[in-house]
Formats: C-alpha cells, sequence, structure tokens
C-alpha cells in the first residue's frame, strides 16, 4: 500500500472536517476508511459461532449415542462436546456408520471453518492496519 492514496483520503477528510471539534481525527479517520474499519466485523462474528459450534455438538450428541466421558458440561447441557463424541465413535464400533460419518464431516465443516474465518478475520485487520498507518504517514 503506497502512502500517497491513503494519505491523500485522510487529507481530504481532514480539510473538510471541523478542526475544532474535540475528536477532529477520529471522525475524520472514520470517513476516510470508515468502509475498511467495519471489515472485520463479519468474519469475527463466524469465527465466534464457528468455535461455539466446535463446543457443543447439538444434532449428532443425543442421549442414544453412549458416553463414556463424563464432564461438567455434558451434566449441565446435556450435550457432548464434538471432540469427545469423534473420539467415542472411534472407540466405539456398535455406532452407526451414517452417524460416524456425520459428525466426520460436521468435524472437517467446523474446524474448516475456523481456519478459513481466522484467516479472513487477521488479514482484514492487518489490511487496515497498514492502509491507515500509510493514510497518517502520507498526511505528515
Amino acid at each position: 500500500m503506497l502512502a500517497t492514496p491513503a494519505g491523500a483520503k485522510l487529507l481530504f477528510s481532514l480539510s473538510t472536517g471541523d478542526e475544532k471539534s474535540t475528536f477532529f481525527l477520529l471522525k475524520a479517520s472514520l470517513s476516510a476508511f470508515g468502509s475498511k474499519i467495519g471489515g472485520p466485523v463479519l468474519p469475527k462474528l463466524f469465527l465466534t459461532l464457528f468455535t461455539f459450534g466446535a463446543s457443543f455438538s447439538t444434532i449428532l450428541s443425543t442421549s442414544k449415542m453412549p458416553k463414556l466421558t463424563s464432564s461438567f458440561a455434558d451434566e449441565f447441557t446435556g450435550q457432548g462436546f464434538l471432540v469427545q463424541d469423534l473420539t467415542l465413535i472411534i472407540a466405539d464400533p456398535r455406532i452407526a456408520q451414517d452417524r460416524a460419518w456425520a459428525l466426520v464431516g460436521g468435524f472437517v465443516i467446523i474446524y474448516s471453518g475456523i481456519a478459513f474465518s481466522t484467516y479472513v478475520y487477521w488479514e482484514k485487520v492487518f489490511s487496515i492496519s497498514v492502509e491507515y498507518r500509510a493514510g497518517l504517514i502520507g498526511a505528515m
């Protein structure tokens, strides 16, 4: 990112704003880079949802599935953790194959979603960070 285009955007916002305002630089920065500052919000939301989905396998964890381990989360929610359920499938051959493959598919989807949303989130955060620094340097 070159400092010239970002600096020009920030300088334009600074020149059109009220210099006597308390939050002059903040308002100018938001008007210049406001669309990019909101960029990491949606990936972070997806990351939160995928992380929550990794904690609880609500669809596949039923009372029909035998539980070999007991934890506070199992007793509190009545639902198992995705990793625990996957180890139960490996340990117990009596579990139906379709349920096992569904749980493995859920495992792949959840952790692929965590990896991809983490990548997109940090890419957006670093992008706006670099562009804002370039704007500040270009405005000097």
